[in-house]
């Protein structure tokens, strides 16, 4: 399927039933040889659907994260394709959050690959907000929507077990061009490590802002990285991104 299929485009929202259909994957463009780990990790903020309580049915909302690996997913998912699908959960009954969990990664293993991590954490849920500690971070990311132009923003981190040695040239340069959130951090990623020694250590990701109720922060890394990013891990929520 072309990625242009819902960006861009009027859409019509559906919530009777769950629509496995609406997702669109499409050939990630990466550079495997640069990194060894790779993820990207999603929040749907604006989750909703219904659980079985035996009378008829009680409304449980919250945010979704799905964490995919990079080097074992081909494809990654659209993001609209993603956020039609996930509202067309709205109304769809489930017998407990587990089961809505499990349906969602099946579902997505099916357009992007085997190794997705799906977890729902109700309003309410405890955020950790210290996952950025010993990285430095440039406030200043900016890039357009690959297909419909629209601007991104967000966060980059980095670590290095080594100075790098950049003025961040590449940033620059992609507030003019058109890319995905995940080609962007592979694209600043090959930069830094370019400038560096092959055999150090280097961690990049961004935190993206949200933008349709959903946000997208990349991580990619290559060699013994000790410090990695507690959004990465699946048993935790960590907090949102606000731009002031």
């Amino acid at each position: 399927m072309s990625i242009d299929k819902y960006l861009g485009k009027t859409s019509t929202y559906q919530t009777k039933e769950r629509d496995a259909s609406l997702l669109v994957g499409e050939a990630r463009q990466q550079i495997t040889d640069k990194f060894d780990t790779g993820y990207d990790v999603w929040h749907c903020y604006e989750t909703t659907f219904l659980v079985n309580d035996g009378m008829g049915g009680s409304r449980v909302s919250g945010i979704t994260k799905i964490r995919f690996n990079v080097l074992k997913n081909p494809n990654l998912v659209e993001s609209k394709s993603l956020k039609l699908y996930m509202f067309s959960h709205a109304d769809t009954m489930y017998v407990t959050e587990d089961a809505f969990c499990w349906q969602v990664r099946c579902d997505l293993v099916n357009v992007t690959g085997p190794d997705v991590v799906v977890n729902f954490f109700p309003v309410g849920t405890t955020v950790v907000y210290d996952d950025v500690s010993g990285y430095s971070c440039n406030p200043h990311l900016r890039s357009n929507c690959k297909v419909t132009g629209q601007p991104d923003f967000g966060d980059l981190y980095t670590y290095a077990d080594t100075r790098i040695v950049s003025d961040f040239a590449r940033l620059d340069e992609l507030a003019h061009e058109n890319h995905f959130h995940e080609e962007c951090v592979e694209l600043i990623f090959d930069r830094l490590a370019s400038a560096s020694h092959p055999d150090n250590a280097l961690e990049v990701f961004a935190k993206y802002t949200r933008r349709g109720g959903i946000d997208i922060w990349p991580y990619r890394s290559k060699g013994l990285i000790m410090t990695r990013p507690e959004f990465l891990r699946m048993d935790i929520l960590t907090n949102k991104t606000f731009r002031g």
